[in-house]
């Protein structure tokens, strides 16, 4: 006689799904922080400031990278 096992189908493969984040990035609420629109993002030397210190820890917009100079990573 064999055990009927529970096929837990509202699990992932790898186990329990972790819930999606609506939380702000560091860096959105950095800007916010600063009162900064997109459109002022490049020229704000704060910001800049900011990325320089976190560039390898924060999410930072690839764009916004780019166009400061800094290398990105293709992958």
């Amino acid at each position: 006689m064999s055990k009927k096992r529970y096929s837990g189908q509202s699990w992932g493969p790898k186990g329990v799904l972790p819930m999606p984040c609506n939380r702000p990035s560091s860096f959105e609420e950095m800007v916010q922080k600063m009162g900064l629109s997109p459109a002022e993002y490049e020229k704000s030397a704060e910001l800049k400031q900011w990325v320089l210190a976190n560039v390898g820890q924060k999410y930072v917009p690839v764009d916004l990278l780019i166009a400061w100079g800094f290398e990105v990573d293709p992958r």
